[in-house]
């Protein structure tokens, strides 16, 4: 939900250096926008919040926060992270403005200025609509409206929509109308394999291989489903032949059984490039002509480190469609590959991708501020 905030004070009141220009709905660059909040420690509230008056560091929230004695809101607040302001000359703060019709000070001295001193005329409107007004520094936070003349700016408060998963961080926008991004030990990447752990080590994804569990073929190996890892696993007399229980003839040295050579094909592990075949299951490469064919990017088979049928992997350049497999997100023409399968761009991926111009923006997707 947009918040609407105007809080503006003067530089030389709080003395943060933010480095901004003219401020809306200010006059000169000695007039600055200012957030009443910030992040504290709750047990150095005396002086985490003194730049914020009227202002307490909130145990739950951390920020310091608007409240009365009692806890409560103030009256005019717009909700419990900011209290309103208004924008001041520097004479505000220097403490020689007074403003119209303001009681005297009695204990201002002769050299207070009176409550009715002339002031100048109201200044023109500054905006007729929002595009007149500067524009918030980080556009996924702050946006800049005119009302009633005047600019200020509405804050998105919260995690922001553009986000790429599996990063381990969550990113925000913060009450202040900034990015910052945060260690999100439950967001890893999800690689969609059995045999891999999918963990947030020192806020960076990864995806360990897990050898020796069990798994829906049979056992892990090498980050795959696998059925033997050695004799063991194998029932009677067949033997783990290519991670593969088969006969003990596919040990012979000769071709002997179903095989297409020797040793290989049938029943037994596929073979190499060059050994006769009977058909594409007799071959590594998935391709028989005769005898098995080397593997190509264009062979109509899954091979040579292929996510899916000639596409993705280290090896062949054409990037995988929405929806086929892949085991990276350098797999897919999106760029987005999230439990085993490429998806289909969208607006709020954090990645460039479709006929976006940046990301996630542009195109057909919002305009890119």
């Amino acid at each position: 939900m947009w918040r609407r905030i105007r809080v503006v004070v003067c530089l030389a009141a709080v003395g943060l250096g933010l480095g901004l220009a003219v401020a809306p709905g200010c006059s000169s660059p000695e007039q600055y926008l200012v957030n009443w909040g910030k992040q504290c420690d709750p047990d150095d509230f005396d002086t985490d919040c003194v730049d914020f008056p009227g202002t307490f560091c909130h145990p739950a929230t951390e920020w310091c926060t608007c409240s009365n004695a009692d806890g409560t809101i103030p009256q005019g607040a717009p909700d419990q992270f900011f209290c309103e302001g208004a924008c001041r000359p520097i004479q505000y703060c220097q403490g020689t403005w007074v403003d119209a019709g303001a009681e005297p000070d009695a204990d201002a001295g002769s050299d207070a200025e009176p409550a009715d001193a002339p002031i100048d005329a109201p200044p023109e409107p500054e905006c007729g609509g929002a595009e007149d007004c500067p524009a918030w520094p980080e556009p996924l936070c702050g946006r800049a409206v005119c009302d009633a003349g005047s600019c200020s700016f509405e804050f998105e408060i919260g995690p922001v929509l553009s986000e790429k998963r599996g990063d381990c961080k969550t990113t925000f926008c913060t009450p202040l109308g900034t990015l910052e991004p945060f260690e999100d030990p439950s967001d890893f990447y999800d690689d969609g394999a059995l045999c891999t752990a999918d963990l947030c080590v020192d806020g960076q994804a990864s995806n360990p291989v897990v050898d020796g569990i069990d798994c829906f073929d049979g056992v892990c190996l090498g980050g795959k489903c696998v059925q033997c890892i050695d004799d063991n696993n194998c029932m009677g007399s067949q033997i783990c032949q290519g991670a593969r229980c088969v006969p003990g003839f596919c040990a012979d040295d000769v071709q002997s059984g179903d095989e297409s050579a020797e040793d290989c094909g049938g029943s037994c592990a596929s073979c190499p490039t060059g050994a006769a075949c009977g058909d594409s299951a007799d071959c590594k490469s998935g391709v028989c002509g005769g005898t098995c064919q080397p593997s190509m990017c264009d062979d109509g088979a899954l091979n040579d480190g292929e996510s899916d049928i000639d596409c993705g992997g280290p090896t062949c350049a054409l990037r995988c469609a929405p929806g086929m497999t892949c085991k990276l997100p350098a797999d897919c023409a999106s760029g987005v590959c999230w439990k085993g399968l490429c998806e289909a761009p969208t607006c709020t991926d954090g990645t460039p991708n479709g006929d976006e111009t940046a990301i996630d923006c542009g195109g057909s997707c919002p305009a890119c501020p």
